[in-house]
């Protein structure tokens, strides 16, 4: 469950300047506790489309004041910022956690996975696995998903992303474990085995 704690709470775990949170502010940071990292892009569509120069400058001031970090991310032909909380302790705060990245899980696919969440646009109930439930666990076995959320029609819907690089076998063994539950893929356009849409599976290309 996302959090919106007090700026004087901020304060206390950043050590740095006092900030004035805006209410775009907050909730671009209540998204980033819902999927761990955010694009500029992503940003500066959803949270700050009112600004002339999009998220850009409130995203530097929300570095500066020590609640956010940033690496560049090399995809679509370009590169883009990628934003996570500064601190496992500031991502508590708000309710979530900071991405894992490592051998198994690399920037480009917690990109794919949180783009996917704007995608859909923002389902309330959108979570990824670091934050599923007992019961979100018990309903996916042992294959996890990245990710889950509630449709309109009050369905569960698994969320995978796949960052160019599953294999056929890897995509057809997970679709089969989760069959008989609707499912969303994002893929990049150029996947090494690209997925076309079955009647219980979506395809989004990021």
């Amino acid at each position: 469950m996302t959090r919106n704690p007090r700026t004087r709470t901020l304060l206390k775990l950043t050590g740095g300047d006092a900030v004035r949170l805006l209410p775009a502010d907050r909730e671009f940071l209540k998204d980033l506790a819902r999927v761990g990292l955010i694009s500029e892009g992503s940003a500066s569509q959803c949270h700050y489309a009112h600004l002339k120069n999009g998220a850009r400058r409130s995203l530097d001031r929300l570095k500066r004041a020590g609640l956010i970090r940033s690496v560049y991310l090399h995809a679509r032909g370009g590169r883009e910022q990628v934003f996570s909380f500064a601190s496992r302790e500031i991502a508590r705060a708000w309710g979530g956690e900071l991405p894992v990245i490592g051998t198994r899980r690399s920037v480009l696919h917690e990109w794919v996975v949180s783009r996917l969440y704007f995608e859909l646009h923002r389902p309330r109930d959108y979570r990824i696995a670091a934050s599923f439930t007992d019961s979100d666990k018990a309903l996916c076995g042992d294959t996890r998903p990245d990710a889950m959320y509630t449709n309109p029609d009050g369905e569960v819907v698994f969320v995978e992303a796949d960052s160019g690089h599953y294999t056929r076998k890897q995509i057809h063994t997970k679709m089969n474990h989760w069959q008989g539950m609707p499912q969303v893929w994002g893929q990049p356009a150029a996947a090494f085995a690209p997925i076309t849409d079955r009647p219980d599976v979506t395809v989004i290309r990021v």
